[in-house]
């Protein structure tokens, strides 16, 4: 047990450097944009969190549809985490964030993002 507590300080105190880089260095923090992908998936609340908070100051065109991708997998009935209901409307949240700040500057295709919008309502009303 103590070295997973380790290792999660480890992973949380990562994050929170890599956000205070995020700003100065956005290429820098977009190197590693794999582990903090991966950190989306991790038990510790915690650590999701942090890593959400630098996918939205990550997003880009060229990446936005593959986070939003991934994020929208662990909404996903069968996902492990997805039975927690206030991430689930954390991760909501964030992907609408991402979609539509600085007034949709990353959305290339109008249709994916309503795509996704519907899809995740329609989800949301069959529950």
């Amino acid at each position: 047990m103590g070295a997973c507590v380790a290792t999660c300080t480890v992973k949380y105190l990562g994050l929170l450097a890599l956000a205070r880089f995020l700003e100065e260095y956005p290429k820098l923090v977009a190197e590693h944009n794999d582990l903090i992908i991966k950190c989306i998936d991790d038990n510790d609340i915690s650590i999701r969190l942090r890593a959400l908070d630098l996918l939205v100051g990550m997003v880009s065109k060229k990446n936005l549809a593959d986070i939003v991708r991934k994020l929208l997998s662990q909404l996903e009935d069968t996902h492990p985490l997805s039975v927690d209901p206030q991430y689930r409307t954390e991760l909501v949240a964030r992907i609408i964030q991402m979609c539509s700040q600085d007034s949709y500057k990353f959305v290339t295709d109008f249709e994916w993002y309503l795509s996704v919008l519907v899809v995740r309502g329609r989800a949301r009303m069959l529950k």
